[in-house]
């Protein structure tokens, strides 16, 4: 991998911005930079700490690899064995969400995804996306609870716990929570109505991303409640397609399409929804600070 001079780079970034995290989420820049996870640096960067300016070194598109593959436990259906390497998406992009002053997201912080994905699962072991994205097996089981202590074979939250500790971030995210089985999607198949129909503030660490978090617009969601805080679309996806469709990953995404369907992505390259029992990646996101 090629590496830029970061000092270089920050003469050139908008000196307005005190923290640098907008002007870095103009730049993609594909570095790796795993020495700095290895060196522990990485937290000091993200801070701007112990002499590093804030983000030092760090953008969109920069990757760096964990101590070990994460992998999605077999409850979901799945063996597939997960990756180690993690993707940069952006720089304090999930700043001020949240349903009150005593949770917002006011530190800096990294949101991260795998490059590929953490194995395969379901969304649900039938075909039914009832209780919505919050209660689905996925969330439930597959990425977990909310994790304060680590395994290295339990939920992918306790997994990342085992990596990262209190770096992994727990924050607060509106998800949707139930279905109407008679409401009309974007499917327009009058065999499989259904949408989304309401939300709640939910605790999470690792989530699975939206439409709009990946391809910048809403394309199969059945409705808002689908979108809730996650409303932007994150840099690295903004300017790589590679990073956003690969050809080795076909992955969920976490918007109900009907009352049997989720929102996924194909390996060649269109937003697309299948059946909640279908066997597909997981591929979510989570900050660290």
């Amino acid at each position: 991998m090629f590496f830029f001079s970061d000092r270089e780079l920050n003469n050139n970034l908008a000196v307005a911005d005190a923290n640098f995290a907008s002007a870095r989420n103009t730049h993609y820049i594909p570095n790796d930079i795993t020495s700095f996870y290895t060196d522990g640096s990485l937290w000091d960067r993200i801070a701007g700490t112990n002499g590093y300016t804030q983000f030092e070194g760090i953008y969109p598109g920069c990757r760096f690899d964990m101590s070990r593959p994460i992998t999605a436990p077999a409850v979901g259906g799945g063996t597939t064995t997960g990756t180690n390497r993690l993707l940069i998406l952006g720089c304090n992009c999930n700043s001020n969400t949240g349903d009150n002053s005593n949770d917002y997201i006011n530190y800096n912080h990294i949101t991260v995804c795998p490059i590929t994905n953490f194995g395969k699962s379901k969304m649900n072991s039938t075909a039914t996306t009832s209780g919505g994205y919050v209660g689905s097996l996925m969330n439930t089981q597959i990425i977990g609870p909310t994790a304060t202590t680590g395994s290295l074979t339990g939920t992918i939250n306790e997994q990342l716990y085992a990596e990262f500790g209190s770096h992994l971030k727990t924050i607060r995210e509106q998800l949707s929570n139930s279905i109407s089985t008679s409401a009309s999607n974007k499917r327009n198949d009058n065999n499989d109505l259904g949408a989304s129909n309401n939300w709640a503030w939910t605790w999470v660490q690792a989530v699975l991303m939206g439409e709009i978090e990946v391809f910048g617009s809403s394309i199969w969601s059945s409705s808002p409640f689908d979108v809730g805080s996650a409303k932007k679309q994150y840099p690295a996806f903004m300017y790589s397609t590679e990073d956003m469709i690969r050809r080795d990953t076909w992955y969920w995404l976490k918007d109900i399409v009907s009352g049997t369907r989720f929102s996924d992505v194909l390996t060649y390259g269109n937003v697309h929804n299948h059946t909640a029992d279908t066997l597909i990646a997981v591929k979510p996101r989570f900050i660290l600070a």
